[in-house]
């Protein structure tokens, strides 16, 4: 037998369905709540079909949601491995990379060929390696330079003589033009045989000797 419906205004609002989170929550999450709102709900009030339709409708999408960041994964993982693999050609061959920051890992020995990279000829130039706090580790007054790439006469020492420490390095060029005042544009570069790859923490890193560089940073490859 069918129970009439209570007037409107007597009947109890039913509780709306919690609302998944961002990101959303999983399938089973959102199925257990929707049958337990089925469940619970006010028998002289049922919800209305029009709002079950876009509850299901809701679901629906929290499961494409789902798979959707399934396949998002699958296929981060697949090109992230292909990337790694294509890296591997690059052993054994000369690159050149942009130097402004660098670490010292104490993998391999040896150290790259440093260098700089002038927009205009400088009568003045500076080069300052500092370590991860900042403190100046290493010097060099290169005096007037022309346009173009100078290379810095470097053996990875630091200004007392010794080995650098592992960790991360930053290269400060400053270089003064020709007018004694005017700033003129310059880079530094690091070169070498890219003897290795390291991944470090999951992220790929070119071995040059003791220095590693990020893929990212290369500028040519020979």
């Amino acid at each position: 037998m069918r129970i009439p419906e209570a007037a409107p205004a007597a009947a109890a609002a039913p509780t709306p369905p919690p609302q998944p989170a961002a990101p959303v929550a999983n399938a089973d999450q959102f199925l257990r709540l929707f049958v337990a709102q089925l469940e619970n709900q006010n028998p002289l009030d049922p919800q209305d079909g029009a709002d079950f339709v876009a509850q299901l409708a809701q679901f629906s999408s929290v499961e494409q949601a789902a798979e959707t960041n399934r396949q998002l994964s699958s296929i981060l993982a697949g090109q992230m491995s292909a990337s790694n693999a294509a890296l591997a050609g690059f052993v054994g061959k000369t690159g050149t990379f942009a130097g402004d920051h660098f670490s010292v890992t104490g993998k391999g020995d040896g150290f790259p060929s440093v260098g700089v990279d002038l927009d205009k000829p400088a009568s003045k130039v500076q080069v300052i390696i500092r370590d991860v706090n900042g403190a100046q580790v290493k010097r060099f007054d290169l005096g007037p330079q022309a346009a173009g790439r100078v290379a810095l006469p470097w053996d990875g020492k630091n200004d007392a003589h010794g080995d650098l420490a592992k960790g991360d390095y930053t290269v400060e060029v400053i270089a003064t033009g020709t007018d004694g005042k005017t700033a003129v544009e310059a880079s530094s570069l690091l070169s070498g045989l890219i003897q290795a790859i390291d991944f470090i923490d999951g992220v790929p890193r070119l071995r040059l000797g003791a220095v590693s560089a990020a893929p990212s940073d290369i500028l040519s490859i020979e």
